[in-house]
């Protein structure tokens, strides 16, 4: 075939013309790894595309006149009305429908198959993109149009605002280009591998989370593990609440969000699964010879390797944030509000803690470690304790004490005071909890480079920080 190239006759010399994402695919499909049934859209259908469509002057027209997020929704708008030719949508259609084929299949259920499959398309240049790029790929398409579709979609997003910016800085006056077309597994558990943790080298990361691979969506919760590469034991684990996973029912073409409620705070991986996935890891990144994020689904305790990216890895700093909020009292009894700020960096050191499964805890209980938390986090809350038992001293004292009119009215009004007081902390308290729940969020999207959620939480915190130095 001319444009299409099956998976396993990809190796790493075809990493100029097909990309990085499917030359290192290739790889670890010829070292035996699991990896779906793929076949690589190569650059010479791309560049006849282009050609075909009179595409590359008006793009480049664009670029001059516009900025590159106006002239985006421009050239999105040529790509969509632009065609395939006939010699790549016939190849595209016999690649796809090959995909039904599963290795080993007999005669009779080829034939009896006939339904065309769910596919995810990857885009793969010939230069390094970020390690945690996930634009330009769509999921659970099917159906010869929706493909054609995708794929000039999948071409169009390299002249993305971010794209393009890129290119420019790293000065790639003209690039190749692959797409990865990829048959859909069934998939029960997600998981995200670095074979290098940010802060910590010594360890491989593992993310796991129920539902397929979140591109572009950006999954809360996912369970985090730090595996030693040596002995692939689990040395720090972290599981997180989910609220709901990616699904596909495989009877429709659209990606749905299904709540998980009690189910999403389990945990999503077993731990023998979680060593294979980071045993995985290790070995690829000794096959491409680099650092490398690896996308798995698994089902049945059967690992895919659906995509493997390269990591620009830099060790950097250990970096830690950190707000302190007081409540001081003026000379005139007036109650202000201090936040201080504090920022530090320091090299991360291994840590060596044994892995312990969280338990399940009472929501009283969980009040209670929060109240806990807060208490020397926060503000203390011993001038607080003091209030409420002299105030049950005061109600002792006018119940049992012989005391005149006037002196019952100066006990109420100085408990009634008491009252106040206690009311106002307690609410303080409650705002302050709440800060730190936005501040724990705005942590896990910054972790996971969610800028838009990252500024949605940092809006509401400075307009709950504002209203508490009001009160």
């Amino acid at each position: 075939m001319r444009y299409i190239v099956t998976l396993t006759n990809v190796s790493r010399a075809d990493s100029d013309t097909l990309g990085y994402r499917a030359s290192d695919l290739g790889i670890l499909k010829d070292k035996g790894f699991n990896v779906p049934l793929s076949f690589v859209v190569n650059n010479e259908a791309f560049q006849d595309f282009l050609a075909e469509n009179h595409l590359k002057a008006q793009i480049d027209a664009l670029l001059k006149e516009r900025t590159p997020r106006e002239a985006y929704l421009e050239i999105i708008a040529l790509f969509g009305k632009s065609k395939l030719n006939k010699e790549l949508e016939q190849e595209l259609l016999e690649s796809y429908e090959s995909l039904n084929i599963e290795p080993g299949s007999s005669a009779s259920s080829m034939v009896s198959m006939g339904d065309h499959q769910h596919i995810t398309l990857i885009r793969s240049p010939a230069y390094l993109l970020d390690a945690d790029d996930d634009d330009g790929i769509f999921q659970n398409i099917k159906g010869s149009e929706l493909l054609a579709a995708a794929l000039r979609m999948t071409w169009c997003s390299l002249f993305s605002p971010e794209m393009i910016i890129q290119r420019q800085k790293e000065k790639i006056n003209s690039f190749n280009t692959g797409v990865i077309v990829q048959k859909m597994r069934k998939t029960k558990t997600s998981v995200i591998t670095y074979s290098v943790s940010e802060f910590n080298e010594r360890m491989i990361l593992v993310k796991s989370f129920f539902g397929l691979q979140d591109y572009g969506v950006n999954i809360l919760g996912k369970d985090l593990y730090e595996v030693d590469p040596n002995s692939l034991s689990i040395k720090r684990g972290e599981i997180n609440n989910q609220e709901f996973e990616i699904t596909s029912s495989f009877d429709s073409d659209e990606l749905g969000q299904k709540p998980l409620l009690n189910e999403g705070a389990k945990q999503k991986l077993n731990e023998k699964m979680i060593s294979e996935s980071a045993r995985l890891t290790k070995r690829a990144k000794s096959f491409i010879g680099k650092d490398v994020k690896m996308y798995l689904c698994v089902h049945d305790e059967i690992i895919n390797i659906v995509q493997v990216n390269r990591m620009n890895f830099v060790p950097r700093a250990q970096t830690t944030e950190s707000d302190e909020i007081t409540m001081t009292e003026d000379e005139h009894g007036n109650k202000k509000l201090e936040h201080e700020h504090e920022f530090t960096a320091k090299k991360a050191e291994p840590k060596d803690e044994k892995f312990i499964l969280p338990g399940i805890i009472s929501p009283d209980e969980a009040k209670e470690q929060a109240l806990k938390t807060a208490s020397h986090k926060v503000f203390s809350l011993e001038g607080f304790e003091e209030k409420k038992k002299r105030e049950e001293q005061l109600a002792s004292e006018a119940a049992a004490a012989e005391c005149t009119p006037a002196q019952k009215v100066e006990v109420i009004k100085e408990t009634s005071k008491i009252d106040e007081e206690i009311m106002l902390e307690e609410n303080l308290l409650e705002q302050v909890l709440k800060i730190k729940e936005i501040t724990e969020r705005m942590e896990e999207h910054a972790l996971n480079s969610n800028k838009e959620a990252y500024a949605k939480e940092a809006k509401q915190l400075r307009e709950m920080i504002s209203r508490v130095r009001k009160e």
